[in-house]
């Protein structure tokens, strides 16, 4: 365990990261992660996301209140753990148990993500959760050979705790192993994986446009049918976008003033009011639509 600087964080490969590395981060892609980590680009700031702001405050709070919960002795952990022999992978500790320092991570939950999200939970005991944060926490015991298991502690919404232990998996473990040893390899050669197309917008806009003044690609076959592609998708966009508006006001005048309107297979729409502008007369409302999930 050491203490490395943040400045020095992008060489490594954190447990929060290596999800994307199997495309089961909902925050980043393998594509992403690379350029970031190659130093090609430079990841957006998030000292001002109130979500990040209320994990760093949150968090001691909740780790002292899973201590007093289920009188369990935990301790903060503050070094950065360096795996034993595969270079640049490491992990971020949130706390550890005082006896068989085992690794406990803390997550703050929103309740409808955690009721609409991939949690099986009963009681105080979580029994499935996300795949991105079991590999988060098969990474963090990767680099914690000593501890026999790590531990999920879950507060939702403020006022609700749950925990789940997560046991050591050495397929899992040997799979992030290979997975990490692979993607620094892939640096080292200056090889990225392929963007995904459908989620790497971002990145895609920061890498490419305004470097070349004219490029002519209006022999170029593959192109053409992208663009073809492009504008196919698009107009069926449109179409729908105005056959979705169209519906939705339908349903409105079916629901008239009610606040909530049933409809058949467990649809629900439900009416809220919302302030206007300052320029807006009258009163204006807020229609959500929801199917209840299975």
């Amino acid at each position: 365990m050491s203490n490395i600087p943040l400045t020095e964080r992008h060489k490594w490969m954190g447990a929060s990261e290596s999800a994307a590395l199997f495309g089961a981060s909902p925050f980043n892609t393998a594509f992403e992660l690379w350029q970031y980590k190659a130093g090609i680009i430079q990841p957006d700031s998030l000292d001002d996301v109130e979500r990040i702001q209320a994990g760093q405050f949150l968090e001691p709070s909740i780790g002292k209140w899973a201590s007093f919960k289920w009188d369990w002795p935990i301790n903060n952990v503050t070094g950065y753990t360096q795996h034993a022999h595969i270079k640049q992978m490491g992990a971020s500790l949130d706390f550890e148990t005082t006896d068989t320092r085992d690794a406990v991570e803390i997550k703050n939950v929103d309740y409808i993500r955690f009721r609409d999200g991939d949690w099986v939970s009963e009681g105080d005991t979580i029994y499935d959760c996300p795949l991105h944060y079991l590999i988060q926490v098969q990474h963090q015991l990767a680099c914690s050979p000593h501890a026999e298991c790590g531990w999920l502690v879950v507060c939702i919404s403020g006022n609700q705790l749950k925990r789940m232990r997560i046991d050591r998996s050495p397929e899992m473990i040997d799979a992030i192993e290979g997975e990490v040893n692979q993607f620094w390899e892939s640096i080292r050669e200056g090889n990225p994986p392929p963007p995904d197309f459908s989620r790497d917008t971002a990145v895609l806009n920061k890498l490419f446009g305004g470097k070349e003044a004219v490029q002519d690609l209006s022999h170029d076959t593959d192109a053409a049918n992208v663009v073809a592609e492009w504008a196919a998708a698009h107009a069926i966009e449109r179409d729908a976008k105005a056959r979705k508006e169209a519906a939705m006001n339908k349903i409105k005048v079916m629901s008239g003033d009610c606040i909530t309107t049933l409809f058949d297979d467990n649809w629900t729409m439900k009416a809220s009011h919302i302030k206007a502008s300052v320029r807006e007369v009258g009163e204006h409302w807020r229609f959500n639509l929801r199917q209840k999930k299975a």
